[in-house]
């Protein structure tokens, strides 16, 4: 495309901004509370103390072990400290060594030395190459380049072309180097000073970031870590809805339980589509549940939403018939059909009543021809919830004990892929503790 002489841009998706927006709505809807992502305090002491622990799980680009292993040996939580960190951790940096250096000059454990005296712009990074600018401006100042030259070579590192290119590349920036010396434009410096410097700039070749890059990124990384520092139960919601990021939907479930809040099971009368948080609660969302189709979510939404709550299993039947039969067992399994005041083994097996009087129904419905009034009658027993005779259809359903808990939390996992009841260790509890 740019032989042709047309321009190339990049368009990320990047599903961390609708995270700290859908946390945001989450926020004034729950409380009443603007929040303006675009005036956040710099130096808000719960944001700092979140981001020196490293306790950022779930904020955008901070988050993976490397990450905020890094923002902890840092300290770091100041916004320019983010910004750095964003691009030390990146290939470039990281293959050069230069990434170990920066950590320990910031934290003063080695004196920062600047690795060229006409490398005075490195100050502000203790005299560590960390940004593709950096390169940029060390071609031009050493090697006497345009920075448009430093720009292509710098590009041109990146895209690991083939040894030779490599080499002729290695040679323009050594003879340029020898040039500037000659004719004043650079002090002279020894010859292993230069080929330090070579060995720094091409290891940018496997990507370090502009520093534009890094600080656009860093502001969503703050933006996200106040959310979690003032509303734990909204932005945690807000990741696990939108697919969460570097981790598992069951993971971030539990960082939001070791935050101490307190972990809602499904509920067809009280969970939206995504998961929801308010109030230190987080209400796991009925788009969760396995084999749970967009069609039946919707109608099932829609029906509550326009009508009220359901009353019992059979009421829920009624009114959302595109329910199949598998999504309904997974409901009951799962824990979304608990308010109905029967234990799951007795919500499943009043599922399997309605279920054969329907197809009993659906007989009579057919010998009797079709008839309005025989097919009303046919389907009293299930959607009515009495029996022929007037007699009660619950009463015909045996007392059955609910499931244990560790029945429950297999349960859930298998539904939902996640627990929501207790940790997925506490299912192995009994048989740890027989060996």
């Amino acid at each position: 495309v740019e032989d042709l002489g047309l321009v190339k841009i990049d368009l990320l998706a990047q599903r961390g901004i609708a995270v700290v927006a859908d946390a945001a709505r989450a926020v004034s809807e729950n409380q009443g509370v603007s929040v303006d992502l675009s005036k956040l305090p710099d130096t808000d002491p719960a944001t700092r103390r979140l981001m020196r622990q490293g306790d950022t799980m779930g904020c955008f680009y901070i988050e993976s072990p490397g990450m905020r292993s890094l923002l902890k040996k840092l300290k770091a939580d100041t916004f320019p400290v983010v910004v750095a960190a964003s691009s030390v951790i990146r290939p470039g940096p990281s293959d050069s060594g230069m990434s170990r250096s920066f950590v320990l000059r910031h934290l003063g454990k080695e004196k920062p030395v600047l690795p060229h005296p006409s490398l005075e712009f490195l100050n502000e990074t203790y005299g560590v190459m960390i940004y593709q600018e950096d390169v940029m401006r060390t071609l031009s100042a050493v090697a006497g380049m345009t920075l448009a030259e430093a720009d292509l070579m710098r590009r041109s590192m990146s895209f690991k072309g083939d040894a030779k290119e490599f080499l002729a590349m290695q040679d323009r920036f050594l003879a340029g180097a020898r040039d500037a010396m000659t004719s004043g434009h650079a002090p002279d410096v020894e010859p292993a000073v230069i080929e330090e410097l070579w060995r720094q700039v091409s290891s940018f070749a496997g990507y370090a970031f502009c520093k534009a890059h890094s600080a656009s990124y860093a502001v969503l990384s703050f933006q996200a870590a106040w959310l979690k520092a003032h509303h734990p139960a909204e932005f945690m919601a807000a990741v696990m809805s939108n697919g969460g990021g570097f981790y598992s939907v069951s993971a971030y479930l539990e960082e939001a339980r070791r935050l101490g809040l307190e972990i809602l099971l499904p509920d067809v009368n009280h969970s939206r589509d995504v998961f929801t948080g308010q109030e230190r609660q987080i209400r796991i969302g009925l788009q969760q549940i396995h084999g749970m189709s967009r069609r039946s979510l919707d109608a099932l939404l829609d029906e509550r939403d326009g009508h009220g709550y359901f009353v019992s299993l059979g009421n829920l039947l009624e009114r959302v018939p595109q329910l199949a039969e598998n999504e309904i067992e997974n409901l009951i399994r799962c824990g979304a059909c608990d308010g109905f005041e029967l234990t799951r083994p007795e919500l499943l097996w009043r599922h399997a009543l309605i279920r054969k009087e329907r197809q009993r129904g659906a007989k009579k419905l057919k010998a009797a021809g079709g008839d309005r009034t025989s097919m009303q009658t046919a389907t009293l027993f299930p959607v009515g919830g009495t029996a022929p005779g007037g007699g009660s259809a619950v009463s015909l359903i045996p007392a059955i004990p609910d499931y244990s808990h560790t029945e429950k939390l297999q349960q859930e996992m298998e539904v939902l892929h996640l627990t929501a009841t207790g940790h997925p260790m506490a299912m192995l509890r009994e048989w740890l503790q027989q060996k």
